[in-house]
């Protein structure tokens, strides 16, 4: 790669550094303020693992969809932990059972492992039939050290950005 087209690269990933997708229309955020702050929170987080730019439309609405999900299992799994795992129940409520919640955290889970697989969120998930993704990996990698920059970190070791 010619020095000067490095620096393009580079130059790009800053600028785009820290943009951020807005939440998609098509995608309801949760009513509660809380719940809603903390998909929020997961939504942009996700974003950083591709560059700006290799986000797809349907993509970002799965990642909503994805971030939505993520604030339904902690919110089972708060209610879990304040309920027990184990609750009575049985035909006089004195026998020692399963939460029910249990059942719906872990079918949640399922979920959450589904769609990051389908995003690629997954660590060191590999589709079998997926095109090459190392331009896409490297974009995403330039742009996270151009993030680092931008927060006051230093860059990665390897070739510096801007420089």
């Amino acid at each position: 790669m010619s020095k000067s087209h490095f620096h393009h690269d580079q130059a790009d990933a800053l600028a785009s550094a820290g943009k951020l997708h807005s939440w998609p229309d098509e995608i309801e955020l949760p009513v509660d303020p809380e719940t809603a702050g903390r998909a929020q929170k997961v939504f942009d987080k996700v974003q950083t693992n591709r560059a700006h730019g290799d986000w797809a439309e349907g993509d970002l609405l799965e990642v909503a969809r994805y971030a939505r999900l993520v604030s339904d299992v902690e919110a089972v799994y708060i209610q879990l932990q304040q309920q027990g795992w184990t609750v009575m129940g049985g035909r006089n409520g004195t026998t020692p059972v399963a939460n029910p919640l249990a059942t719906i955290h872990s079918n949640l889970q399922a979920t959450l492992g589904a769609i990051a697989r389908r995003l690629n969120l997954a660590a060191g998930y590999q589709p079998a039939k997926s095109k090459d993704r190392g331009p896409q990996d490297a974009r995403a990698r330039t742009e996270r050290e151009a993030r680092e920059v931008l927060k006051g970190k230093d860059a990665p070791e390897g070739p510096r950005l801007l420089a």
